[in-house]
């Protein structure tokens, strides 16, 4: 999984991955290192006590459940005719959610797609999707 677009929220060196004792993960030249979960997502996103969080376990799951039923599916696939038109390799979904259109894109075309949200419950469920994108709980100015 390439993630060599990224850099480290600490020092803004490049991330590359790596181990970090046993565990795969994600290393900057500085040693500052972000261990790659269970379920395939990297979180990046350096805390504060006033930084916000995104939307909750709950939040995420009814969102889930909600896009599972198919509602956007022609929205999703719209976006879906115009990634398959289009000679771009890389795509960034933005505030990503519980990846719903970066599944649905990621199947159908052949970019690379990386995921992005504060929401570390959104991220979870989206890397859950097994489609192949890389996922990432980060606050994009920092990354």
């Amino acid at each position: 999984m390439n993630r060599h677009i990224l850099v480290c929220p600490l020092c803004g060196e490049d991330l590359t991955e790596g181990t970090a004792g046993t565990n795969k993960a994600l290393k900057c030249p500085a040693g500052h290192s972000f261990d790659i979960a269970k379920e395939n997502y990297v979180n990046l996103l350096i805390r504060s006590s006033s930084s916000p969080t995104g939307d909750n376990r709950e939040m995420a799951r009814s969102r889930h459940a909600f896009l599972s039923k198919g509602y956007y599916k022609c929205l999703a696939d719209a976006l879906g005719e115009v990634f398959s038109n289009t000679a771009a390799n890389t795509a960034l979904d933005i505030c990503c959610g519980e990846g719903y259109y970066t599944a649905e894109l990621a199947n159908k075309s052949q970019c690379a797609f990386y995921g992005f949200d504060l929401s570390k419950d959104m991220v979870r469920l989206a890397a859950k999707r097994g489609c192949g994108a890389c996922f990432f709980v980060a606050n994009l100015n920092a990354i």
